[in-house]
């Protein structure tokens, strides 16, 4: 039969996974960036060109150089893989590679397993040192639900309790399982929940992970249907596990198979040991930051005079300050009545006690200010705002005061504690 669609469908998805831990390997391959350099320049110039002429996207809307996942570029990317997938499937078909069916099967499942297993790994691990979603900020205490993005919602739900994070990364790090044949059944319905998971995390809470997430969950589906007859016979007919035969996997133990392992180990020990070091050491530079200064902390603005005569209560329009928040040592947020919010680099002069800040998005927008302290609670900020003469007076917050950090873990509630 000229046309085998079992086949044509297998070369298919062996080209586009292919292709896609080439090009789309999320970090998970040590220098992996630096050696596909080159390949990468040029499915840049291919896509720019398809994208130029066939007006896919509005050109400035295509993003190059950044770190988010789903941009109008990457989708661009699996466009095209997908299209060289079909094609290569079909002239594989016609051809008969040198190499049989069964073993580019076997190749591409270990491949796939590696690669799903690295991912998985590293974001478990990321979780358990608690780098991923961190405990909220001040800046985070003090937004409201409504002026909350749906991932900055997601972000602090996930990172608020230390054992969830540990039950997920716990979770997610046990899909190393896939990688030994005895175990590898248990490895992919592991997994099969974790990608599923978190893809439905991404697409509901709009998170910018959805390409790279829903690659894992297909990926773990493939691996799940290489050997569904087995699960079909356990969960739904309930065949014992000696009326079930063995997996096409462990069918296979020729000479080609042991070397597939020797060779799956060789790249996937050396891969886990360069993402866990690089994760302790981006761990230790969380924990070597510079302290809080003693500044640190809320701080509402209680009224503000204008001009040494004019004064005012601090939200009398929109572009008036409401808090400032102090989060290290170069950082500070003010957030103004309108719920807007500025990120600005902070400089302290503390022998003459003034304070400059400088918006980290306009260069052009810099502030001075004399600050005074009363009493470590009230603080005063004078100097100008816009060209005017300004003085804020502010209260600061005690930090424990927020339910959501001070209400423990209990056992027993006889009422629902839900405000």
């Amino acid at each position: 039969m000229p046309y085998n669609l079992k086949k044509i469908l297998f070369y298919s998805i062996f080209t586009l996974f292919t292709l896609i831990i080439f090009f789309l390997n999320n970090g998970v391959f040590p220098f992996w960036g630096e050696l596909t350099t080159y390949p990468n320049s040029l499915i840049e110039i291919i896509i720019k060109w398809v994208n130029v002429n066939l007006q896919i996207f509005k050109e400035d809307t295509v993003t190059f150089t950044t770190k988010n996942n789903d941009t109008a570029f990457n989708y661009l990317k699996i466009i095209l893989f997908t299209i060289i997938a079909i094609l290569s499937a079909f002239i594989l078909n016609f051809v008969k590679p040198s190499i049989s069916y069964d073993k580019l099967k076997l190749f591409l499942i270990e491949l796939v397993s590696i690669y799903l297993t690295l991912n998985l790994v590293f974001y478990g691990f990321s979780k358990l040192l608690k780098i991923q979603f961190p405990s909220p900020d001040l800046y985070t205490l003090t937004q409201t639900y409504g002026s909350s993005s749906p991932m900055h919602l997601a972000w602090t739900f996930l990172g608020y309790s230390d054992g969830y994070n540990y039950f997920m990364g716990i979770i997610e790090i046990a899909s190393i399982f896939i990688l030994f044949k005895s175990t590898r059944a248990l490895g992919v319905l592991i997994s099969l929940c974790c990608t599923s998971n978190i893809m439905f995390i991404n697409y509901c809470f709009d998170l910018p992970v959805k390409i790279i997430s829903s690659i894992l969950f297909i990926m773990t589906l493939f691996l799940f249907f290489i050997d569904y007859e087995r699960y079909w016979k356990f969960f739904i007919k309930g065949k014992s596990l000696r009326e079930i035969p063995e997996s096409f996997i462990s069918n296979n133990n020729t000479n080609y198979t042991i070397h597939l392992d020797k060779i799956k180990f060789a790249i996937f020990l050396p891969s886990l040991i360069f993402c866990i070091i690089n994760l302790f050491n981006y761990k230790n530079q969380l924990l070597n930051q510079p302290p809080k200064p003693r500044e640190y902390g809320i701080y509402y603005v209680e009224y503000v005079v204008y001009s040494d005569s004019f004064c005012m209560q601090h939200c009398y329009n929109n572009a008036s300050w409401s808090q400032i928040i102090i989060e290290s040592e170069n950082l500070t947020i003010i957030k103004y009545c309108n719920d807007s919010v500025t990120f600005n680099i902070t400089q302290w002069d503390r022998e003459n006690q003034t304070i400059t800040y400088s918006d980290l998005y306009d260069s052009y927008s810099e502030n001075q200010f004399s600050y005074a302290f009363y009493n470590d609670t009230k603080l005063k900020l004078k100097g100008k705002l816009n060209g005017i003469n300004t003085q804020f007076f502010l209260t600061r917050k005690i930090i424990p005061s927020f339910r959501l950090t001070s209400r423990k873990f209990h056992w027993i509630n006889e009422h629902s504690y839900y405000f």
